[in-house]
């Protein structure tokens, strides 16, 4: 009997001592995976600041390029009025020029 005292004992002692290890792992897996999720959320913040400023400057530059592009319009209207006003008054001065030489032959 005290044989087998001792062999459960032992072996009891032999379990305690493997739960405890176990339970020793399983706290620093814990504490590992805590760490792991709060680096994680740390890396998403930074991923999300990232994203958000590549973001703002991609807006940043389509803004600025639609701004030079309203401004390349509005000088190619403005160039387009100023020819069209200078055809009307050429056709103008045609006009003026073409009287002047039919009352000049009239006058022959």
């Amino acid at each position: 009997m005290s044989t087998i005292r001792s062999f459960y004992s032992a072996r009891v002692k032999d379990l305690t001592e493997e739960l405890s290890s176990r339970s020793a792992l399983a706290e620093h897996s814990e504490a590992a995976l805590a760490k792991l999720r709060s680096d994680f959320d740390a890396y998403q913040g930074l991923e999300e600041a990232r994203v958000g400023s590549a973001v703002a400057h991609a807006m940043s530059v389509e803004r600025a390029r639609s701004e030079e592009l309203a401004t390349r319009l509005a000088q190619a209207e403005a160039d387009r009025l100023a020819q069209s006003e200078a055809a009307r008054l050429a056709q103008g001065e045609l006009r003026i020029k073409e009287q002047e030489l039919q009352s000049a032959g009239a006058e022959m």
